[in-house]
């Protein structure tokens, strides 16, 4: 294809958005002998993957690893002479439960659960085993995970595991997740978590280095207005900052609210079938301590009282050196949009926090923290229901050379990295089938 381009024309697209996957959708369509531009709103790279500094190191603003089952990551990986900074670490997952808390690392932590009975602990040992294993999702596609899990796991094991994550993490949508979406979070998961040394912000940092030493464009603070065609040209014209550039092909990697405004030749039955899915909210809080908080990675918290969801310790993937021997901790939360810590200011959160920090650090104290963060981001999460995949957003969009690759396309899998770029090799498989 590439050879066939450059001995014709090489065909112009405009690329929107430059987190993960403009990037690597730039990085691939520039192999194929694409001539690339890169619109990104914000004046940096990585969007939802995006990181911040530290002294002279980049922490993401929301946790971020790899599973060895992502094959695409490692593939770009070593397609970028990374590998000797990327590795696996085997790391400790808890749960907290009425304020205790309960290691959850494999078969013989679930047999020690003791808030369930030996026959709930079989039980639901039995499930997470068959869902391990399977790899049939369809049958799981029409089956809501707070009707399944129950019914086989048992209801009381549903609900010291499950129920909990699921109020928290998607509030009034929490009965609606398809089974579908629970069976990828299992099947999919590794023992062992991949990191890449000094953050992935240098993944991204070396798919920028490629994208400009092979003369693609990157454009800065430019929100698009709109993508129209050229009815002169037959180009595709995208609109921003009050200026204008035509383009052979239009790949959005926006999220689909996004897009229902900036395509205004979309019509409203297409958008209403395929542009209508609900989602939550991403919110991290980051503290950075001088000492470690937690004995585990990642902590669970199924206490419903608890103002966030999830805890995740940094320094047990990362060597500490890399912060100035400061130590990063996560507090996690999904949020819809109502939700008044969604619109909290950092001070007020870490205040409405710490009486809850304390119970899982009784010694805890506001002088172990040398920086506090907060970062927030809107469709973090989809709510994956029923029958999900009959309304995913089709690749090809209904205008000439225009192509989607969104988050809310990811299914049965849950958002990351690897999946975030899945998409877009099927969208670019879906313009190299329609140029030929």
């Amino acid at each position: 294809m590439a050879n066939n381009m450059n001995r014709q024309t090489k065909k112009s697209i405009a690329i929107l958005g430059g987190g993960i996957s403009g990037l690597y959708a730039a990085y691939r369509l520039q192999k194929l002998g694409f001539t690339v531009t890169i619109f990104e709103r914000a004046d940096e790279l990585g969007g939802l993957s995006g990181s911040f500094k530290i002294g002279q190191i980049y922490l993401e603003k929301f946790y971020h690893h790899s599973f060895t089952t992502d094959k695409i990551v490692q593939r770009l990986i070593k397609e970028l002479d990374l590998d000797d900074k990327f590795y696996y670490k085997r790391l400790s997952t808890a749960i907290l439960h009425n304020n205790q808390t309960y290691p959850l690392n494999g078969a013989v932590d679930l047999l020690k659960l003791s808030p369930l009975s030996f026959l709930d602990r079989l039980r639901t040992g039995i499930v997470l085993a068959f869902l391990k294993k399977t790899k049939k999702w369809k049958q799981f596609s029409k089956e809501k995970a707070n009707d399944w899990l129950p019914k086989w796991q048992g209801r009381k094991s549903y609900e010291l595991l499950w129920l909990p994550l699921f109020r928290s993490k998607f509030g009034k949508y929490w009965d609606q997740m398809s089974m579908a979406w629970f069976w990828a979070r299992i099947y999919l998961r590794s023992e062992e978590l991949g990191y890449i040394e000094g953050g992935f912000q240098i993944l991204f940092k070396r798919l920028h280095e490629e994208i400009l030493k092979n003369h693609g464009g990157i454009i800065f603070q430019a929100p698009i207005d709109s993508v129209r065609p050229d009815t002169g040209t037959g180009r595709l014209e995208v609109s921003y900052n009050r200026s204008k550039l035509d383009f052979d092909f239009v790949l959005s990697t926006l999220p689909e609210s996004t897009n229902k405004k900036i395509f205004p030749d979309l019509k409203a039955d297409f958008l209403q079938k395929y542009s209508d899915h609900h989602h939550v909210g991403a919110q991290t809080l980051i503290l950075l301590l001088d000492r470690r908080f937690l004995d585990h990675y990642w902590l669970n918290v199924n206490d419903q009282d608890f103002p966030f969801l999830v805890v995740v310790d940094q320094s047990y993937i990362a060597d500490v050196s890399e912060y100035g021997g400061l130590y990063p901790v996560y507090f996690g939360n999904y949020l819809n949009y109502d939700d008044p810590r969604w619109t909290m200011s950092e001070t007020e959160l870490l205040k409405k926090f710490v009486p809850f920090i304390k119970k899982l650090r009784p010694d805890f104290s506001e002088k172990w923290i040398k920086e506090k963060h907060l970062f927030r981001t809107e469709a973090a999460q989809f709510v994956i229901t029923t029958d999900y995949e009959k309304t995913l957003l089709p690749n090809k969009l209904p205008i000439k050379n225009c192509y989607a690759a969104t988050l809310s396309q990811i299914f049965p899998a849950e958002r990351s990295l690897n999946y975030s770029m899945s998409v877009v090799d099927n969208a670019i498989a879906q313009i190299i089938e329609d140029m030929n």
